[in-house]
């Protein structure tokens, strides 16, 4: 087997149409019940999906003309990367908005007129490149079989392609040892996303740093693998059978999105999107019962998801 980038190799682990992580059969990923990898927000969607449609209309509210509120009825709520076309999410938007639409993963990603798009944890479930500094400059981590018939990673003799390349060579150069996960194809995803001509607003949560925080804060890299509910360190195995995810980076998302005619561009911490637009709807699932209040402080509290994950939105 000859050495292949990581980028290429992820790839494959994820999206192979018969044998990706996220391509098999009618494996369930999401969730707490025995046989899952890992939970997120859509976990606790009995409270996650009213503050969605909510923090949406708030959005839309905000940039309708003058103090006129928007005809919901005209608005279709998009959902790129389901598990399901009858998720919790999306039956929540029901409720609220003219029209759903449900994009699951390979399907093209054609956007209506009128739109509220969402999606939850898309780009850090992309394909992604490793960097090594080794000798004092920037190599690409790639995988190749060893002696021992395993993957293992060595490093490639040259960059796999030109934009990996050119974003090498903007970085500043740390110690020796150091790595960096980057996703170019979360990138070409929000590109796609905001292309054609359609208006509305888009809400993205998911977990990221800066290139700058990954430079000194993350010698190791921010790639990690989850297998029922355990991280690794060992992207290698498994594959197929294994998430393989990277920490975004939000500038570099932040500035596709701009480039295409996003407006309002802003990242923030989770527990601050939903606080900052919807504290009444906060407040009024709260007084329900200890029941949701916990379910609440699942998703907002700084020391569980409110932290750890941020809300990526814009308006277009």
């Amino acid at each position: 087997m000859n050495a292949i980038g990581f980028e290429d190799f992820s790839r494959q682990a994820l999206f192979d149409p018969q044998h990706g992580y996220y391509t098999r059969g009618n494996a369930t990923r999401v969730g707490i019940a025995a046989g899952t990898d890992f939970y997120t927000a859509t976990s606790v969607a009995s409270v996650f999906a009213p503050l969605l449609c909510e923090a949406a209309k708030k959005l839309l509210r905000g940039n309708a003309a003058g103090s006129a509120t928007p005809d919901w009825s005209r608005f279709t709520f998009v959902e790129i990367g389901s598990e399901s076309s009858e998720s919790p999410i999306v039956r929540e938007a029901k409720r609220h908005f003219g029209a759903v639409k449900t994009i699951r993963v390979g399907e093209p990603i054609v956007i209506p007129p009128e739109a509220i798009v969402f999606a939850n944890e898309l780009f850090d479930a992309q394909p992604f490149a490793r960097l090594l500094v080794c000798d004092g400059a920037w190599r690409e981590i790639g995988v190749t079989r060893g002696n021992d018939g395993g993957l293992c990673e060595v490093l490639l003799e040259k960059f796999s392609n030109a934009r990996l390349a050119d974003f090498a060579g903007t970085l500043d150069v740390p110690d020796d040892g150091w790595h960096l996960d980057i996703s170019l194809e979360a990138e070409n995803l929000m590109a796609t996303i905001c292309g054609g001509d359609w208006h509305g607003v888009a809400i993205f949560p998911d977990y990221g740093k800066t290139v700058a925080d990954c430079l000194t804060g993350f010698p190791a890299g921010t790639a990690r693998a989850y297998y029922r509910h355990t991280q690794s360190n060992d992207l290698l195995a498994r594959p197929g059978e294994q998430d393989l995810t990277c920490h975004v980076m939000w500038e570099r998302l932040e500035a596709v999105a701009r480039s295409r005619g996003a407006r309002e561009v802003v990242t923030r911490r989770q527990e601050a999107f939903f606080m900052n637009l919807v504290p009444e709807k906060i407040m009024e699932i709260s007084a329900r019962g200890n029941e949701w209040r916990a379910k609440l402080m699942e998703l907002i509290h700084p020391a569980k998801m409110g932290h750890a994950f941020q809300v990526l939105s814009f308006v277009r």
